[in-house]
Parts: structure tokens; sequence; C-alpha cells
């Protein structure tokens, strides 16, 4: 079975509106209807320390609201989405750093 390479998600983009913090992405070139999303975090305090996001892993919608797996808003974030088909996944790709309390983009 031959492995599609599956291109990264686009537009990867971390929000911070109305007290949430949201990372919304849109699909890659020639993505399957039925790819999936598998979204971490990391902290700036905590380099490299990438933590996982139980609501958003394999999930199907381009968005996923990071706000309560937040441990400190005070420390700017970012995040991280990669695709996922089968046994196929495309590298990841990260957002901007983003400050809980910053208002619009």
């Amino acid at each position: 079975s031959g492995h599609v390479q599956l291109l990264p998600p686009q537009n990867v983009t971390l929000l911070s509106k109305d007290f949430a913090m949201i990372l919304a992405w849109a699909p890659g070139e020639g993505f399957p209807p039925n790819v999936t999303y598998t979204v971490r975090y990391e902290s700036q305090d905590r380099l490299d320390k990438w933590v996982k996001v139980s609501h958003c892993k394999n999930i199907p919608r381009t968005f996923c609201n990071l706000t309560c797996a937040l441990s400190n808003l005070y420390v700017k974030v970012r995040a991280r989405v990669k695709a996922v088909w089968g046994r196929s996944q495309s590298p990841w790709v990260k957002s901007q750093f983003k400050d809980y309390y910053s208002d619009g983009e």
C-alpha cells in the first residue's frame, strides 16, 4: 500500500479573541475529505515541551479551542497542527507565539 504524502495544513494561526485561545488552519492542497488533525501546544517558559491536547486529537474540524488546556494564561504560547490520513501524516506546522491577553490578531 503506497503512502500518500500529505501536505501540511495551511494558514495556521493562533487567535486570541473574547478570552479564548483558538488555533485555526485550512486544509492543505489536495487533501482527502476524511483527513483529521492533531494539535499540541508549548509555552514560552517551557520550550520544546509540546503538550498534547486530548480534545484535539484526530479531529475533523479545522480549529481547536486551547483555552481550557492552557495551564498558565500569563505566558505566551504557540501551537502546532498536523494532518493525519490513515497511516499518512503531514509535517507539523507551528503558529506564532501569542499572548492570551492580547486582543485582535
